[in-house]
């Protein structure tokens, strides 16, 4: 049977549905960070990150041209752990000195001091680091790398091209929280993860350098950027 005179091939889209994603992609990862004001709805996140990372879940298990291996893919895990391992202690390195700068500011919130969160309220502080990498991270890398990337996958059809705009949608949601720093802190971070998962093709590699660079954030005195505004106590 000869195809459809309007249908796109299936190994590459048409312009029309390549724009139309590029559009979507723009609405979901720039348009709407701007419409949700997290520093008075913080209740919200947990819940929301978590109906949205199943919703992703079952559209990604439906798609016949995604690769599930890509959900764990422990061959690439391995690959990349190492690399993973290096870079924390020297990203782990440089927040303690970015700590230390903000500290020294006078426009500084007094909650952002070095270590300061898990001094004043150890059980929290252990609280969030255990549950931070379960019901906030790997959320956020189904929907923000592993789905990122195959959905947008013919948008930015090269890596340089992915990585980059990634990094800067990973960025870019944390203006949910209202305050400069949470998204400057996260351009390298976003750029960081997005080159982990292309490379490793595992959305549990791109998990743990997340999970291991969110908790130290809140470790070394950082947490008060990305908790609705603010960390008390």
């Amino acid at each position: 049977m000869p195809p459809e005179p309007h249908a796109c091939p299936t190994d590459r889209p048409c312009p029309w549905s390549t724009a139309l994603r590029a559009i979507e992609c723009f609405l979901l990862f720039g348009v709407f960070p701007v419409l949700v004001d997290l520093k008075t709805q913080s209740r919200l996140l947990i819940p929301f990150l978590v109906v949205c990372a199943i919703g992703i879940f079952i559209y990604l298990m439906t798609s016949k041209d995604f690769d599930r291996r890509k959900l764990i893919n422990l061959a690439g895990f391995k690959r990349e752990l190492p690399r993973i391992l290096i870079t924390w202690v020297l990203g782990a390195l440089s927040l303690i000195a970015v700590v230390w700068w903000l500290d020294k500011q006078p426009a500084t919130p007094e909650q952002v001091t070095p270590f300061g969160f898990p001094s004043r309220n150890p059980r929290f502080w252990a609280i969030i680091c255990v549950l931070y990498p379960i019901f906030s991270v790997y959320p956020q890398e189904l929907i923000l790398r592993t789905f990122f990337f195959h959905r947008y996958r013919f948008v930015f059809r090269t890596p340089a091209m992915m990585i980059f705009f990634n990094g800067l949608a990973f960025a870019w949601v944390h203006i949910m929280f209202r305050n400069a720093p949470a998204v400057l802190l996260c351009i390298p971070a976003g750029f960081l993860f997005a080159y982990t998962y292309w490379k490793s093709k595992s959305t549990i590699a791109s998990g743990l350098e997340h999970a291991m660079f969110g908790d130290w954030m809140w470790t070394v005195g950082l947490g008060y950027y990305f908790y609705g505004g603010s960390l008390r106590g």
